[in-house]
């Protein structure tokens, strides 16, 4: 039996990559900037942007590169958002496939354990992973305790880090909206 007490225990953690936690913050910092400048009546192009000073820029065109990346950002953070969701269902199929298999072991080599406990140290060596497997098990068991313990709290967490950055872009979009009308007006 092939077994990476690494690779186990890395299915035991929810999956979030570097690309969504990037698109998400990118999100939240450029509806913070926009929605700000609506809030303020600040015209963005007297804003300093990332150390840039962009005064020099029509408020339009300032405009139409904001909600450019304000689009392209929400477009990043809905598909790599995605990818997670997908990354993390087969995580978890994996994790369900491996752990009836390793449960298994373990019973299997207790038994033994058990049956022959005087000559243990004389089986002990056809086992070597039993103290990984052993190991692997437990912190299984503790991983679907706390999950089941902390459900609740985990999809709204998930809720809340996926609905908060659309929000956000949509309050964004009426933001510009009204920047748009105030401008061309």
């Amino acid at each position: 039996m092939a077994y990476n007490k690494k690779q186990f225990l890395d299915l035991l953690i929810e999956y979030r990559s570097d690309e969504a936690r990037r698109a998400r913050r990118n999100v939240g910092v450029t509806t913070f900037a926009i929605i700000l400048g609506c809030l303020l009546n600040l015209h963005l192009a007297n804003m300093n942007l990332f150390g840039m000073n962009v005064s020099s820029a029509s408020e339009r065109t300032v405009l139409v590169i904001a909600f450019i990346l304000l689009i392209y950002w929400s477009i990043m953070f809905l598909f790599t958002s995605f990818q997670d969701s997908k990354i993390q269902e087969e995580r978890l199929r994996i994790l369900k496939d491996e752990a009836p298999q390793l449960l298994e072991r373990l019973k299997m080599i207790e038994k033994i354990k058990n049956d022959h406990e005087q000559q243990w140290y004389i089986y002990e060596r056809d086992y070597p992973d039993y103290n990984e497997v052993k190991t692997s098990v437990e912190a299984y068991q503790l991983q679907q305790n706390r999950t089941k313990q902390a459900s609740t709290a985990v999809k709204w967490m998930r809720r809340i880090e996926f609905c908060v950055p659309l929000v956000l872009t949509i309050l964004a979009v009426l933001a510009l909206s009204i920047m748009f009308k105030k401008t061309f007006s």
